[in-house]
């Protein structure tokens, strides 16, 4: 399982108050072999991560798939969600982590 903020850069502030850097998320292209439903009530960015991909922690994928997640995991009702392959999430990964390592 990969924690997105496990390489992101701890900074500090002029009050040496401790913060982490700006993460910085990797463009995720479609492929034919990605997953598309529509959402109904109650769906959400983590729990489609679980299900989906097997890892709750990967909601962000799919919110950045999709550009979603703003300050929630909700999704609105009806929307069509795209929801990248298993085998496309370990060169994500890798592309965010290089991103946020450079």
């Amino acid at each position: 399982m990969y924690k997105r903020y496990n390489d992101t850069k701890i900074q500090n502030d002029e009050d040496g108050k401790r913060f982490l850097d700006q993460v910085i998320y990797p463009e995720i292209i479609t492929t034919e072999e990605d997953l598309y439903i529509i959402s109904t009530r109650g769906d959400r960015l983590d729990i489609f991560a679980h299900q989906y991909l097997g890892d709750a922690t990967l909601w962000y994928v799919i919110a950045q798939a999709n550009h979603l997640g703003k300050g929630t995991l909700a999704i609105p009702p009806g929307l069509q969600i795209r929801i990248p392959t298993k085998t496309s999430i370990q060169q994500i990964t890798q592309d965010f982590k290089n991103i946020n390592n450079s």
